[in-house]
């Protein structure tokens, strides 16, 4: 990576079931291939190869264009965006614009829009979505004082700005700006929500999901299954409370309408003998490293999203940049 940093942001969006494929390959062969220290990386090469039926954008602050504006290299940030534009097609690379208030994001404003007038880039807004509800905001300040291993009360440690990080409605998006580029901005949200097609020939294929051996006599339904009940039974004791198994027993039949009942049990019973509720099993196609074991009912699942920002970089504490200890996705708030 350039000497920007070691890790620069871009929200991928898959537009049709072969984009979805190829963000799954390119997902995997990121962690397979470009992990570096926490994360897994994927470099412009990659991105050439599996473009097809995807829509790209230029990211957050911490994205390729932004970071060489904020650096004062706008022949370089225009470098990187024409780049890009070739890689995935003018009709499928957007500029994002963000608006959380924050300096980071005004400062570049007015260059990032004179890149999309230079090159023809349409604009896109997104907000980024941490959290679902604006009063989710306490909560996740508390995540970001476990991930980092700070105190609340702690007025140098990492945080956000604000409690903007939230899926805010269209109407909200709309509100933030009454510029023309804005209003521009949030119309194209529509449009790239009407463009994106069905991934169902994807998941109709289930032999592309992850595959993991069961005992004889068993399917993988059957045996995720009953190794939720033994996890259930280890935790809370030969009486489970109701609310407990009703969670289960919802859990498992969204696990079997999707086909995926051997994605999340992962060899569950190694992972509960190391005294983790994740299983560390080396990544596959298509599959996060770590999943959510049965051995631990009511335990989220930790999945990356398609669209996930990396890590910054940054050890600073400042709201400008997505957090080292949080992958997240970038919302896109459709105008309807």
């Amino acid at each position: 990576m350039s000497a920007t940093g070691s890790y620069l942001h871009k929200t991928l969006l898959a537009a049709s079931a072969q984009g979805l494929r190829n963000l799954m390959k390119i997902s995997s062969l990121a962690s397979l291939e470009g992990h570096y220290r926490k994360y897994p990386r994927m470099d412009d090469e990659l991105l050439e190869q599996y473009h097809e039926g995807i829509i790209a954008t230029t990211g957050c602050p911490s994205g390729a264009v932004q970071t060489r504006l904020r650096l004062g290299q706008y022949d370089e940030a225009l470098k990187v965006a024409g780049k890009y534009q070739d890689i995935f097609g003018k009709e499928n690379y957007f500029l994002e614009l963000m608006d959380h208030g924050i300096p980071i994001e005004t400062a570049v404003r007015s260059e990032l829009l004179r890149i999309a007038k230079h090159l023809g880039i349409p604009l896109l807004a997104t907000n980024d979505s941490h959290y679902v509800t604006e009063d989710q905001a306490a909560a996740h300040d508390a995540l970001l004082c476990i991930g980092t291993n700070s105190q609340v009360d702690d007025p140098t440690r990492f945080r956000f700005s604000g409690a903007s990080y939230y899926l805010r409605t269209a109407d909200e998006m709309r509100a933030l700006n009454s510029s023309d580029e804005w209003a521009e901005a949030c119309r194209n949200t529509l449009l790239i929500a009407e463009r994106v097609e069905s991934y169902k020939e994807v998941f109709a294929h289930r032999d592309l999901a992850a595959k993991f051996p069961v005992p004889d006599g068993e399917t993988e339904m059957t045996w995720l299954r009953k190794e939720a009940q033994r996890g259930a039974a280890r935790r809370y004791g030969a009486e489970v409370p109701y609310q407990i198994t009703e969670r289960i027993e919802f859990e498992l039949g969204v696990i079997e309408q999707m086909g995926f009942p051997g994605y999340f049990w992962s060899s569950p019973t190694s992972a509960s003998t190391r005294g983790t509720t994740r299983s560390r099993s080396a990544p596959v196609e298509g599959r996060p490293p770590a999943a959510w074991s049965p051995t631990s009912p009511g335990s989220p699942s930790s999945t990356r999203s398609s669209t996930a920002c990396c890590s910054s970089g940054s050890s600073t504490p400042s709201a400008s940049a997505c957090p080292t200890s949080t992958w997240t996705s970038t919302s896109v708030a459709a105008a309807t």
